[in-house]
């Protein structure tokens, strides 16, 4: 399910899943294929996998949520969808760097007026 996720291949993993792929298996570093998906700004992919009842809040071996990569990545459709679906605005990673950390870093104000809006600490 991870190779399909990180090749873009949603035709596969919407086939690997009804077959009973796991879902929240992880990889060497940690990573959920919502995390890889996320990471990667994959809308449809995280559609998929939110179907499936993918977990928001399994870290990577960082601390990094799949809402985090998807600040940190500039993805602001997939926050958006990691928000509604209950991603935590707040979970710091192991540096305790939030989602809102990411996107402050990274100059997205969009971003960072979305998380702000769904709940996420200023301070």
């Amino acid at each position: 399910l991870h190779l399909a996720v990180k090749r873009n291949q949603d035709a596969l993993v919407e086939v690997l899943l009804k077959y009973g792929a796991h879902s929240d298996g992880t990889d060497r570093s940690g990573c959920t294929p919502i995390c890889l998906a996320a990471r990667n700004g994959r809308e449809k992919t995280v559609a998929l996998l939110l179907g499936r009842g993918a977990d928001l809040k399994t870290p990577d071996l960082e601390g990094r949520t799949p809402l985090a990569w998807a600040a940190r990545g500039k993805y602001k459709s997939v926050v958006v969808q990691l928000l509604q679906a209950g991603g935590d605005p707040n979970a710091p990673d192991q540096k305790g760097r939030t989602p809102l950390s990411w996107a402050v870093a990274n100059n997205d104000f969009e971003a960072a007026q979305i998380l702000l809006e769904h709940g996420a600490n200023p301070d």
